[in-house]
């Protein structure tokens, strides 16, 4: 695999085509090694863009997180 491969289920799905946007402006990741999609996701978890409209909806969240947005 390439470094732009987005490694989600589903990116036709609403939460997925969300998931890909993510790894797509964290720059992917290099698929092949899992440390680097460890390390993709524990950024995109620790994202500082609040800003951004997907930001609330973002994945690999714990779920006091997601229970503090409803």
């Amino acid at each position: 695999m390439s470094k732009s491969t987005v490694p989600v289920a589903d990116p036709a799905s609403p939460l997925g085509s969300i998931a890909a946007k993510c790894w797509q402006c964290f720059g992917g990741c290099d698929a092949d090694k899992p440390e680097g999609i460890r390390q993709t996701r524990a950024e995109i978890k620790q994202c500082p863009s609040a800003d951004c409209a997907l930001y609330p909806f973002r994945p690999y969240q714990n779920k006091a997180q997601e229970a503090s947005r409803k």
